[in-house]
């Protein structure tokens, strides 16, 4: 349940990654709580809604928002609705993914600055008992502050391009223990896996 892409561009990571997995005999379906321009507020409530009722059997939690001022307090606030995202995806035996802030904004010293510690907290939070989805190992150079690699830049610094989106869809069948011939196994770290492609891509 994350925004991953913008009106012009290429389908998502989250849809992609199902369509890899499901099959006749196992169908598995993805449901997109967010998109272009929605903040925190509206995509972790709608996310609640769909935990609660549907009952997914896992959630891929967006921590950070740039659709938000660039402000502490206002990141602050949208990691803590993501934590009670997942608080509520537990107690729904769902299993949440967390996933950390891309590195969208190395050309923006502020904003970036205000990332960096989600990044670290997201990390934090996935350790003890969940998973984290790592969009910047996975996307990004390495560079302080980080930025999007060439290869996966749509060319705005802003935004993953297909490129991306399938390497991170690889590594979501690769967290979620799948197979092409079905499910099996628990969850794999997400952050191992992400490593993984990004030092083989």
């Amino acid at each position: 349940m994350t925004s991953s892409c913008k009106a012009s561009q290429s389908s998502g990571f989250g849809i992609r990654a199902c369509a890899i997995v499901s099959t006749p005999q196992l169908p598995v379906s993805y449901v997109n709580q967010g998109y272009p321009v929605r903040n925190s507020s509206g995509f972790c409530s709608c996310a609640t809604w769909v935990i609660q009722h549907p009952k997914p059997q896992a959630a891929l939690i967006q921590t950070w928002s740039g659709n938000e001022p660039w402000t502490r307090e206002m990141a602050d606030l949208s990691f803590a609705r993501a934590m009670a995202v997942a608080d509520t995806a537990r107690r729904n035996r769902c299993v949440p993914i967390l996933g950390d802030p891309s590195p969208m904004v190395g050309t923006n010293p502020e904003a970036a600055a205000h990332r960096q510690p989600k990044r670290i907290r997201a990390r934090a939070a996935a350790q003890p008992r969940g998973y984290l989805l790592d969009l910047d190992t996975l996307w990004g150079t390495g560079a302080t502050p980080n930025t999007y690699r060439r290869e996966y830049d749509w060319g705005d610094q802003m935004y993953p391009n297909d490129a991306a989106r399938a390497a991170t869809a690889r590594v979501l069948v690769r967290c979620c223990g799948r197979s092409s011939a079905g499910c099996s196994g628990r969850p794999r770290s997400p952050r191992l896996a992400a490593v993984r492609v990004a030092q083989s891509s």
